[in-house]
């Protein structure tokens, strides 16, 4: 089993956060720190939810199987009047900008197809979210085995996310957020932190001869994945 680790500072990772009411069209890209769920201000309440991305197309190989993998946010502060805060960590389905996203626009110039990013709504699967209730730890895990899982398979190693919290009626909710630490914290170890474990495929040489006697052939050339056929029956030699 094979392990890769992103912690990607400002300049190599990409997140952010959106705000309704008042910040609706304001970009939050290079903040180091987001928020999420409602949160009270002076003259309003706000929902707010935070965008990450990652790549790691070109991390893990072609043919490997996902087993597992951990995303982990760390807490800069929270306010939780109801003594928790569910979060939801969706897919987005838009293509979206660091610099540029808002909670109307996705890129700066085009509108999501509905306000507060484009995201699998109610109508999902395991590999489209992932639930947890919060209740003032320092750090949040999300178990995001099958939403890894969909982003290597069907989404190019390309994760993008959309979380969310408890989002109440502004007149009469309580103020339930969490903040927390962006790819531009100063401390390393505060930044959003995403773990894979992943199994490589297995490979052998794409050219091999056998010796005179019927010996065990000796391979030569090309690594390339090798596919054990379900019925034991012959290899099936797989290019990349």
């Amino acid at each position: 089993m094979a392990q890769l680790i992103l912690q990607p500072n400002s300049a190599a990772g990409k997140d952010t956060y959106v705000a309704d009411e008042g910040l609706a069209d304001s970009n939050f890209g290079g903040n180091d720190v987001g928020i999420v769920g409602t949160h009270a201000t002076a003259k309003t309440w706000e929902f707010n939810r935070c965008l990450f991305e990652y790549d790691f197309s070109a991390d893990i190989p072609a043919g490997s199987i996902i087993d597992s993998a951990e995303f982990l946010l760390t807490k800069q502060s929270a306010g939780l009047d109801g003594g928790s805060l569910s979060l939801s960590l969706r897919r987005l389905t838009e293509d979206w900008t660091e610099l540029g996203a808002t909670w109307i626009k996705e890129d700066g110039t085009l509108l999501w197809t509905t306000a507060g990013a484009d995201h699998n709504d109610d109508d999902h699967t395991l590999t489209d979210k992932v639930d947890v209730v919060y209740t003032g730890a320092d750090t949040v895990a999300f178990t995001v085995d099958d939403l890894v899982r969909e982003a290597f398979a069907n989404q190019s190693g390309i994760a993008s996310w959309l979380l969310l919290g408890d989002e109440w009626d502004h007149e009469a909710g309580p103020s339930d957020y969490l903040r927390v630490w962006l790819d531009a914290a100063a401390t390393a170890s505060n930044r959003p932190k995403l773990t894979i474990n992943y199994t490589p495929p297995l490979l052998v040489n794409d050219a091999f001869a056998w010796t005179a006697d019927d010996e065990p052939p000796e391979y030569v050339g090309t690594d390339l994945p090798l596919d054990f056929a379900a019925n034991d029956g012959p290899l099936d030699f797989l290019a990349q």
